[in-house]
């Protein structure tokens, strides 16, 4: 499976679950955008923590989840996206 499709399926997933929470009466929901793998202190230990390194498969996560949370009618405006 392509990393697009891969990441299609889970940001789909993603999405059903925001509305199955707001369908049970849940007031708000914060939903947490993925940092940079690259950036995650296993990959920053060696440099002490200085060196960052981005990738474009979190990014493009990121920008699709985003794009169908916003868009999508089903999923009322009391969403919170958290960077």
């Amino acid at each position: 499976m392509a990393f697009s499709q891969y990441i299609s399926n889970v940001t789909d997933g993603i999405v059903d679950g925001v509305r199955k929470l707001e369908d049970l009466g849940v007031g708000a929901v914060l939903v947490n955008l993925l940092p940079p793998l690259g950036c995650a202190p296993l990959n920053t230990r060696a440099d002490n923590y200085t060196r960052c390194e981005k990738d474009k498969i979190t990014g493009v996560h990121n920008k699709n989840l985003m794009h169908k949370l916003r868009d999508d009618d089903s999923v009322k405006k009391n969403l919170h996206l958290m960077r």
